[in-house]
């Protein structure tokens, strides 16, 4: 009997080791597995569920359940595949700092970093942005605009890698990058070529591109920049851009088409516009046909019918046609209008009376809508003052 008591109590005792040792390799497996988490964030683990996400984990106990700086010294490599560089800000000018926008794929959640400053991270199996300081930081370095290079680094341990390129696309284009969908290129403007003075010289070496919708021009060249301004499209030098002000370049420019990027407030984002020039034939009327009855009233004024309506000219004076028929630009705020082309229309310019010999000649310039074709007019004038003249003298002569 003592002897059957004897094996019983063994059995007992070799089943309770068998427990402890079961027990004991069971949290060893479990503790492997959580290191293995936290040291590979590629592999899934339930502590990167949104439950578990809002933790601190360096508040969780110590050993493997412990984040220290050894730990994520192993997983700076693997920073390469979490971190996904958006957008960079590639807008030309000056500009405070450079930045550029990088996601973490894991967390999905996006930030701006500032070239040379430090941004820090935190987390155990999934990385997040921190606002406080901490072991592991990142800080970039812009190569060109199209390469950044991503410095990583925890206490005295650093690396470097240069940033995967991902895409970045605006949901909906503000109103300033449709306007260049509807830019009409036209080439040379031939009225500010030879009417702008001294204030439009720079002409001769321009092309004029004319936005629609309202409708205005500007005259660009190969570098030209442009400026979103009280809601329109200006141009300015480089030195004017600012942070926040959208800005179009003419990247490329010839005698067939132009090539304009453009980029958004943030400089982030940015599209390209390729614009054919547009060619045209003017259909001018014969000169005899526009002008008619032309007759001197003084020795700079003339009374004539333009297409009909009856005009009293001055050397100098500008004509436009219209929808409602033809009109004289009278005032500064007109014929800037006309010059900027928010009026648009063919120009009829009275140039000059013109003698020679017994016979004189009135000239007129006429330019086209787009002001790309110019045709010169000379046309005979009726020398009604000085028959006049001639007549009272004849008849005091007889007198």
């Amino acid at each position: 009997m003592i002897i059957c008591y004897s094996r019983y109590c063994w059995e007992r005792l070799f089943g309770y080791a068998q427990l402890i040792i079961l027990c004991t390799s069971f949290v060893g497996a479990i503790l492997l597995i959580i290191q293995a988490v936290e040291e590979n964030p590629l592999i899934p683990s339930p502590l990167s569920t949104p439950m578990y996400r809002a933790k601190n984990y360096d508040l969780i106990g110590s050993g493997a359940l412990r984040l220290n700086p050894e730990r994520i010294h192993n997983r700076l490599p693997y920073l390469n595949e979490e971190l996904l560089l958006v957008a960079q800000n590639s807008k030309p000018g000056k500009r405070e700092a450079n930045r550029v926008l990088v996601c973490l794929k894991s967390a999905q959640e996006e930030k701006l970093l500032i070239e040379g400053k430090r941004t820090y991270l935190e987390g155990g199996a999934l990385f997040t942005f921190s606002e406080n300081e901490k072991p592991l930081w990142i800080s970039p370095l812009i190569l060109d605009r199209n390469s950044v290079l991503l410095q990583v680094g925890c206490e005295d341990k650093k690396t470097e890698f240069l940033l995967k390129k991902g895409s970045y696309k605006k949901s909906e284009l503000p109103n300033y990058f449709d306007l260049f969908k509807r830019a009409e290129y036209w080439g040379k403007d031939l009225f500010l070529e030879r009417y702008g003075g001294e204030e439009h010289s720079y002409a001769k070496k321009c092309e004029q591109i004319l936005f629609t919708q309202p409708y205005y021009a500007r005259l660009i060249q190969e570098g030209t920049f442009l400026g979103w301004i009280d809601e329109q499209w200006q141009v300015i030098s480089q030195d004017q851009i600012s942070d926040l002000m959208p800005v179009a370049m003419v990247a490329f420019l010839n005698d067939k088409k132009v090539e304009i990027e453009v980029w958004d407030e943030t400089g982030f984002f940015s599209e390209q516009y390729l614009i054919e020039k547009k060619t045209t034939k003017a259909t001018f009327k014969k000169p005899e046909e526009l002008l008619t009855a032309l007759r001197r009233r003084t020795s700079s004024q003339i009374s004539c019918f333009l297409e009909g309506r009856k005009q009293l000219l001055k050397k100098g004076d500008w004509l436009v046609k219209t929808e409602s028929g033809w009109h004289k630009l009278k005032n500064r705020e007109e014929i800037d209008a006309f010059t900027s082309q928010e009026i648009r229309g063919e120009l009829l310019i009275f140039d000059e009376i013109k003698k020679e010999k017994n016979k004189s000649n009135t000239l007129f310039t006429l330019f086209d809508k787009t002001r790309t074709q110019v045709q010169t007019l000379s046309i005979p004038l009726n020398d009604v003052t000085e028959k006049k003249k001639s007549i009272k003298k004849n008849d005091g002569g007889k007198k």
